[in-house]
Order: C-alpha cells, then sequence, then structure tokens
C-alpha cells in the first residue's frame, strides 16, 4: 500500500511525496537539506487530526541560508510552547503508538487530504498572518 509523506517547505508551500515503502533515513536527510547529518523529531503540538510528527534538520539554527519554516513552527508550538521557530524543509510524518515503541509512517491518502484541509485552516488563522507579517 503507498503512503503518503508530506514535506513542508521553508517558502510556505506542501508537497505530497507517494512512496511505495517507507522512506529511508537518508531520504529524509536528502528531503530535509542537503548537507543534513542529523534529524531531530518533536511531536505536533496544536489541534491536528492525527497523532503526528515533525522531522527537522537538528543544526538548523546553525546555517545561515535557511528560511524560518512558518508552517512548520507553528505546528512545532512556536510561541506557545516553544520560542524557537523551525528552519528549512521538515517532513510531517503518522506517528502510531505501538507497545515496542512509536512507529512513525507516511499517511493514507485520506489522511492527507484531511491534513491538506487542515494546514489551509492554519494558514487562515490569525497567528499565522501576524507571524508571517513579522517574519518579512
Amino acid at each position: 500500500m503507498k503512503k503518503v509523506y508530506i514535506l513542508l517547505k521553508s517558502n510556505g508551500e506542501v508537497k505530497f511525496l507517494v512512496k511505495k515503502k517507507k522512506m529511508s533515513l537518508w531520504d529524509m536527510c536528502n528531503l530535509i537539506e542537503r548537507d543534513c547529518r542529523m534529524i531531530d523529531e518533536s511531536d505536533v503540538q496544536v489541534n491536528f487530526p492525527f497523532k503526528s510528527t515533525l522531522l527537522f534538520d537538528d543544526e538548523f539554527g546553525l546555517k545561515r541560508n535557511n528560511k524560518i519554516n512558518l508552517l512548520a513552527s507553528i505546528l512545532y508550538g512556536y510561541t506557545t510552547n516553544h520560542m524557537q521557530p523551525l528552519y528549512g524543509n521538515v517532513i510531517l510524518q503518522k506517528r502510531i503508538d505501538c507497545v515496542t515503541g512509536d512507529i512513525l509512517w507516511g499517511y493514507t491518502y485520506r489522511e492527507a487530504n484531511i491534513i491538506k484541509k487542515r494546514i489551509r485552516e492554519i494558514k487562515k488563522d490569525y497567528r499565522y498572518k501576524f507571524l508571517s507579517n513579522l517574519i518579512k
């Protein structure tokens, strides 16, 4: 069964990546940043339809050319739970609770479309608009 991984680009674009198998760590690193060496993760901190995790470059603050990823920062809890935004590309994956630990996996097409609708709502929210004007 094909799974959908969601790439939140720093320019605000949301890309759906359809894969037949689970995405490897190497693939994730290449999507996040060309020279990414360490990936960090954080659960989505806003009201969201599914348990989800953000995967991002752990060294993002040390790189000069990265732009703030506003959508990923809001999902991360910027200004409410964290006072640090996320930079660069960020991968959004479904988190499945399991007896042996959490599993990160892609979404189904139906779940991805529900998330797309929720992202549109977030982009209309006053906090998103306020922060986007603030960082310009």
